[in-house]
């Protein structure tokens, strides 16, 4: 599940996995453009197994440097939430 928040210059997004009952932050990304014509170019980046992508070295952070914003964790759970049926055994 990916969640974001983008403006015309800027752009975050943080990707989860779900195991064993709980959200796992697998990437994190921020982006910037000079102009809205302008592609977003990856600033700084992070990746729980490594840098799958070509990421520079430059951009490359650490787990304990990512953020996470409030915000973008009630985003998360609102998400799940919505995912979540319940239903009788008959139903399925």
């Amino acid at each position: 599940m990916t969640i974001d928040i983008t403006n015309d210059l800027s752009k975050e997004e943080w990707k989860f996995y779900f195991n064993d009952m709980t959200l796992y932050l697998d990437w994190y990304t921020y982006s910037e453009r000079e102009t809205k014509r302008h592609k977003f170019k990856v600033i700084k980046s992070y990746h729980r197994l490594g840098h799958q992508r070509v990421v520079p070295s430059w951009a490359r952070i650490e787990e304990e440097d990512v953020i996470i914003p409030e915000v973008i964790v009630g985003r998360v759970l609102n998400h799940v939430r919505d995912q979540i049926t319940v239903k009788k055994w008959s139903e399925r």
